[in-house]
């Protein structure tokens, strides 16, 4: 998935909607990777796991 054409077509949107842009997060994207890594390791789905990485 490319991250950045999300973000752009996300942006388009909100910018109809008089919207502030949003902006990528390296940190919030790397925490969302861990746990989803935890997850598919695990065989469980969660919302509390790898919370440190908030």
């Amino acid at each position: 998935m490319d991250v950045l054409a999300v973000i752009i077509s996300h942006n388009r949107y909100r910018q109809s909607a008089n919207l502030a842009p949003l902006a990528a997060s390296q940190r919030l994207r790397n925490a969302a990777q861990s746990h989803a890594n935890h997850m598919a390791q695990t065989r469980q789905m969660s919302h509390q796991e790898n919370i440190n990485g908030r």
